[in-house]
């Protein structure tokens, strides 16, 4: 798979280019973007935006996302086939004849969005949240557990980053977090520095905004992806 960053997708597509294809994504900031109709074939993304950006008549084909963003994006026309979504979040995105093919969503948030306007035809949905209520402190654990299992392989700087913002919010909820695997099953027995008035959910979109909005302080350097440090390979 070829590593993409955010100024190669940008060119290429004001130049004309509207698929790209095994293309893997980390840590890849496209917001407040005009990218209508764009297409994504047999990609992955990780730790990546596409907040506010404008995805109208795009097209996600047999493509995984992990820690994805998609806050208030247009997804007017939008469809999403044979892709795995995982810890996701679309709150306030438009959706209007929005399509969910054959895909399998796994800790996704859909807060204030038009559900009704989401057609999701064969598709497998796990903890798709769209009700602050819905949101409980065992979904906090486990999706934390998540991040907290794939930070493994990261640049080293990016990674020392996460466990601290891990470590931050879970403690919040008073969690029993290990950074380095996954989280302790026990976290109800956890009660140090726990605050009953956490919400569930700010803890869960605090742990987001810290990790996608690392980039935008400039400690992380796009161009030196896990990816391309490994030779160009993608590896799990």
């Amino acid at each position: 798979m070829k590593s993409l960053l955010r100024i190669e997708i940008k060119e290429e597509y004001e130049n004309g280019k509207r698929i790209f294809e095994n293309g893997y994504l980390e840590n890849v900031l496209l917001e407040d973007m005009a990218l209508r109709g764009i297409q994504f074939k047999n990609c992955k993304f990780r730790f990546s935006s596409f907040r506010h950006t404008d995805l109208s008549n795009a097209k996600f084909v047999n493509c995984e996302f992990f820690f994805q963003s998609f806050f208030s994006a247009d997804l007017t026309g939008t469809v999403f086939e044979h892709s795995k979504i995982e810890i996701a979040r679309f709150d306030e995105a438009v959706f209007e004849r929005t399509f969910f093919r054959r895909c399998n969503l796994n800790y996704v948030a859909m807060l204030n969005v038009n559900l009704g306007a989401i057609d999701f035809t064969d598709s497998i949905k796990f903890k798709v949240i769209s009700n602050l209520a819905d949101a409980t402190e065992e979904d906090v654990m486990k999706a934390v557990g998540l991040i907290a299992a794939n930070i493994g392989d990261m640049d080293i700087d990016l990674k020392a980053h996460l466990k601290k913002v891990v470590e931050r919010y879970s403690g919040e909820l008073g969690l029993d977090v290990n950074p380095d695997s996954v989280v302790k099953s026990n976290y109800k027995d956890q009660k140090a520095g726990y605050n009953a008035k956490s919400n569930p959910y700010a803890v869960f979109s605090g742990v987001f905004d810290n990790i996608i909005n690392y980039n935008k302080s400039g400690n992380y350097k796009e161009n030196e992806t896990v990816y391309n440090k490994k030779g160009g390979k993608y590896q799990k």
